[in-house]
């Protein structure tokens, strides 16, 4: 969780990048701590295009160290989180929404792909 003077993560991991239909699939990234970084788990579960059959993405499986740092992660952001005021989480929520407004088509165009629907 960014602090009240950083900016919130990015949808980095979530980002297209242009590729077409060709392509080999993209292998998502993991938040953790608030950086995007690579997993070290060399276990991946597929995205399919549910219309098509073809893989579109990678998800690691999460190795336990990297399940270990994201609850240590959450459980160090709780106490600064569960101390703002309400109207400061409002913000952060509508920081969120802001992220996803600007992203709507990239998340529409992922969703649809996963569910085998066309936009």
């Amino acid at each position: 969780m960014a602090t009240p003077h950083q900016k919130p993560p990015t949808a980095s991991g979530l980002r297209r990048g242009g590729r077409g239909p060709s392509d080999a699939p993209r292998r998502l990234r993991l938040l953790l701590g608030g950086r995007w970084r690579a997993s070290k788990s060399k276990v991946l579960d597929p995205v399919t295009d549910a219309s098509t059959g073809r893989v579109i993405a990678q998800v690691p499986r999460c190795t336990a160290a990297e399940i270990d740092e994201a609850v240590a992660a959450a459980r160090a952001a709780f106490p600064d989180w569960a101390g703002r005021p309400v109207a400061a989480r409002t913000q952060v929520i509508f920081a969120f929404r802001r992220l996803v407004l600007d992203q709507l088509d990239a998340l529409a165009l992922t969703l649809s792909q996963e569910m085998g629907k066309t936009l």
